[in-house]
Formats: C-alpha cells, structure tokens, sequence
C-alpha cells in the first residue's frame, strides 16, 4: 500500500512504471475504484497543494517505481514554470472530466450497464472486420465490482450479463 486515505501527503506521486490503483475505502470496507495510473500519470495532487491529508487510497496492482515530489518542491516548480501549472490544470481537468463520469454511471446507470462499460474497456479490439477482441488484462470479478460501485456477487449474478432485469440495484 502507498498510501492511505486520510493520511498525512508526502506530495505528488508520479509514476516512472508499473500500474497503481487509486480508490476510496468506506468506514465499512467497500472499496470504490476511482482510477489506474500508470507509467507518467501522477497522483495526490490535491494533497501535495492544499497541505490536506491523502484523498485516496492507493495500492500497486504491478511492481512500481515511483517518485514522490514534496509540496514544497511542487509550488517552487509551479511558480518557475508556467507551462507546468498549465499541464497540472489540464490533468485536474481531466480528472474533474471522470469523476463525473463516474458519479453519473454510479447515479444513473443499472450495475449491468456499469460491468458491459467496464468489460468493454477492457478490451482490446483486433484490427480487421470481425477480428474479435482479447482482454488487455484478466480482470477479476472483484475488481470488476470495486469499479462499477457493486459486490462481487452481484457481478456474478447471469441477470447482469443480459438475463432478467427486475433487480434495478
């Protein structure tokens, strides 16, 4: 585990290579998926500018290397270069961009809309008129479920995979 939510920052994350998982934990213990980051992405912005404690957990999925940027260093490197305060906003405006996604697909969607997204996703398409499709990476049913907002038992259940619809959530 890298980090905790509610934890004290250390700073930015960025991420030289390997996959991390950034998700938010419940007082219960559900796991709610926010994102993956890999190689170049960077995480605990937030943090690292307001001075405020992790938002997020976040674990690695693969080996990773990282390099974590004190606060301090950060606004020094923001206030020298203007190119980088733009490059940050835009990041923070295409996370703004997912989360909002995500609260719509957790608000709006039926959970077999949210798992058909998240498989498709996960796919990766072969070139060529009915090629098919293979799966970039195994994904379990419990992580298909930590990222459409649901259990793992209701991932299983065949109603989710096209059959009977009268369950709603």
């Amino acid at each position: 585990m890298l980090l905790v939510q509610g934890s004290p920052s250390p700073g930015l994350i960025v991420v030289e290579s390997g996959l991390l998982k950034v998700s938010s934990i419940s007082e219960d213990g559900r796991e709610q998926v926010l994102r993956h980051t890999g190689a170049a992405g960077s995480l605990n912005e937030v943090a690292a500018l307001d001075g405020g404690p992790s938002p997020a957990t976040v674990v690695t999925v693969q080996h990773s290397v990282v390099v974590i940027i004190t606060a301090e260093s950060l606004a020094e490197a923001l206030m020298d270069s203007p190119e980088l305060a733009l490059a940050l906003l835009r990041s923070f405006a295409g996370r703004m961009r997912h989360l909002v996604e995500l609260v719509e697909d957790l608000s709006f969607r039926h959970v077999s809309e949210r798992v058909a997204r998240i498989l498709l996703q996960s796919v990766a398409p072969h070139p060529g008129v009915g090629a098919g499709a293979e799966l970039r990476e195994r994904v379990t049913q419990r992580e298909i479920a930590e990222m459409a907002g649901t259990s793992r038992e209701v991932v299983a259940r065949p109603s989710v995979h096209g059959g009977d619809r009268r369950d709603r959530r």
